[in-house]
């Protein structure tokens, strides 16, 4: 005789039921900030007393997704002249420290850089 499975148990595997889940997770933890509160510093005592064991893992099992999402908040940097791209290009032909780079320089080099961009635009 084989036993009958729930509907959860038939139906955990399935896209839409673990969408369907998640929205309802994410609803709760909306209506209850301190379920949210609670769960944030769950997580940072629990990542200081498993450390080495989270970094035993993350070097065993990289992440499949990382590259996608380093490349996506790169070119957001680029596309947003963001302080740290500006930074990076100051400092990528070594003539420069990071500790040596100023406010006033950045703002330069970005004016120096929207202004190319904007040269491309109208010869283009």
């Amino acid at each position: 005789m084989k036993k009958k499975l729930s509907y959860y148990q038939q139906h955990k595997n399935e896209g839409w039921f673990k969408e369907h889940r998640r929205k309802l997770a994410q609803n709760y933890r909306d209506a209850h900030p301190e379920v949210k509160k609670y769960q944030k510093e769950y997580s940072k005592k629990y990542s200081v007393i498993n450390r080495k064991a989270l970094n035993e893992y993350r070097r065993t099992h990289p992440d499949p997704t990382r590259n996608e999402r380093v490349n996506r908040f790169k070119k957001k940097e680029r596309e947003e002249l963001r302080d740290n791209y500006i930074i990076q290009l100051l400092t990528g032909t070594g003539k420069l420290k990071k500790e040596d780079v100023t406010r006033s320089l950045i703002n330069k080099r970005r004016k120096q850089i929207l202004l190319k961009r904007n040269n491309k635009k109208s010869s283009g």
